[in-house]
């Protein structure tokens, strides 16, 4: 290596290293900024499945509050249900740990996407 360039190279690196240190610190914090301005506290994702003479079924969540809201992401029928209403599906926030889906007829398999967001 050229001997003129071994003092230019170790302030480049100093200098990378200077600037490395400096963002590694600037993005431990971004999660603590990002936490404190969001109105969001969690977001949970599921699955509820329903098979022939079934009408009911639940899936367990981590707790949420009173503000947190339900969204019902889509359904899928996996198997010719006899009537309509066996592949309609209604979601419910049942207690802050459970999510409830129903429909009002059986036959079938049915199954329910849904997401809790948790506001603060």
């Amino acid at each position: 290596m050229f001997p003129v360039l071994l003092p230019l190279l170790a302030q480049a690196n100093t200098l990378l290293s200077r600037l490395t240190a400096g963002r590694a610190t600037n993005l431990d914090n971004l999660d603590a900024a990002v936490s404190a301005i969001s109105p969001i506290v969690s977001v949970q994702y599921g699955t509820i499945g329903m098979a022939g003479s079934t009408v009911a079924a639940t899936a367990t969540i981590a707790t949420v509050g009173s503000k947190a809201v339900l969204h019902l992401l889509g359904t899928n029928r996996n198997s010719v249900a006899s009537t309509v209403g066996a592949g309609e599906v209604q979601i419910t926030l049942t207690n802050p740990t459970t999510v409830t889906a129903t429909r009002s007829e059986t036959g079938g398999i049915v199954s329910a996407s849904f997401c809790v967001v948790n506001y603060k």
